[in-house]
Parts: C-alpha cells; structure tokens; sequence
C-alpha cells in the first residue's frame, strides 16, 4: 500500500477541511492507503465508493476479509491486507463469511499472506456476496411487486 501517497492526499487543504477520514494520524493513513489500493471501489461489487457525497460518507466500509468475529482471525484485525474497502450493502451481506474455511490457506499465528492467497479469499466472498444478492434481489423483485400492487390499489 502506498503511505506515502496517503500521506501527500491527507496533507492536501481539501482533504484535511472535509474531515475525510478520522482518527489517529496512522488511522487516517491505513484508511487512505486501503481506499487507493483497492482504487476507490468495493472490493466485492467494484462500486465505485466516490461516486456521491453519500456513497462515501455514508455508504462506505472497512471491512475484514478474513472475519475478525472468528478467533481464529483476530490477530488479523488491523492487518493490511486483511482490510478492505466495502460498500454497506455487500460488507452486510459478507458479514462474517468466511472464505478459508475450505481452503485452510491461512496459517494462524502467520500475519503474512501471498498476494496468490489474498486473491483466491476476494473471489471466494466475491461469489458469495453475488450469489447471495442475486437471490436476495430476484426475491426483493417479488416483494416490490407486491408492494406496488398494494399501493395501485390504495388509490381507488
């Protein structure tokens, strides 16, 4: 990840006056560094997370790629590569999915990992948070008509 360039953008008169990130001084740089590496999008839908005033504000989350609710994982929690730039929808619907379980490529006690590995784990919770909303919306759509209809007839 690149500090050096967090460092510059949270220098700039712009970013400092908008409190766009909070915390310590290294807070602020992790959050920046994780935002330019995974180049301002959701790392499980490619949203792009400056889309809005709303979307960044508002819509956007760190989350860990390997659940830090699992025990197994919590010396991970303020690991880099572990953290990623979400969005609140698909960091909801993730929640504490795991996507070593079957794998097992992640070595406790090992706070290191392959870029090979890293990437096998962002497809594995890429699939499943796809496959999840996909079913969620085909439901949703369900819902929505329903709803509608309900609401067409409320008029007459």
């Amino acid at each position: 990840m690149s500090y050096s360039l967090a460092r510059q953008l949270l220098s700039n008169p712009i970013i400092k006056e908008t409190n766009w990130v909070w915390g310590t001084k290294e807070d602020q740089e992790r959050y920046m560094a994780i935002w330019l590496r995974d180049k301002f999008q959701c790392v499980y839908c490619d949203r792009d997370m400056l889309e809005s005033y709303d979307t960044h504000y508002w819509f956007s989350h760190i989350d860990h790629l390997l659940p830090r609710s699992y025990e197994k994982y919590k010396e991970l929690q303020n690991v880099k590569w572990n953290r990623v730039l979400s969005c609140c929808s698909c960091n909801g619907l993730k929640k504490d999915f795991d996507p070593d379980s079957e794998s097992k490529l992640y070595v406790q006690g090992s706070l290191t990992t392959s870029d090979a590995n890293r990437e096998f784990w962002l497809t594995k919770a890429r699939d499943f948070v796809t496959a999840l909303r996909d079913a969620r919306t085909k439901h949703f759509e369900l819902e929505k008509a329903l709803l509608r209809s309900v609401q067409l007839n409320e008029g007459e």
